[in-house]
């Protein structure tokens, strides 16, 4: 079946009002499996003393902060590092007489 065709009579099924309420408590009843599967693969996860999926996320985002901080600071130091050296005096050349 070619997806034109596919689409049509899904949108053909979907139009009947029966079976547009069975799809959408069929989807209302998996996003309520789904929240409930998630709670409980928290609840093993927290026994076995593994983050959340939720504390893996706010890590992450922290790391993602520290990461443009330090690169931040690098450039500053880069650039009083490049600042130091362009006032700091060339070195004489001694001159020796052979």
């Amino acid at each position: 079946m070619t997806r034109d065709r596919l689409r049509a009579n899904a949108s053909r099924l979907l139009a009947k009002d029966r079976v547009f309420v069975r799809f959408q408590r069929t989807l209302h009843a998996s996003l309520g499996l789904r929240r409930a599967i998630d709670r409980n693969v928290d609840r093993v996860l927290a026994g076995l003393n593994f983050p959340s999926r939720r504390e893996v996320e706010r890590l992450n985002h922290q790391l993602a902060l520290l990461e443009h901080d330090l690169t931040a600071l690098l450039s500053r130091v880069e650039s009083l590092t490049e600042a130091t050296r362009a006032q700091e005096p060339e070195p004489m050349e001694s001159s020796t007489l052979h």
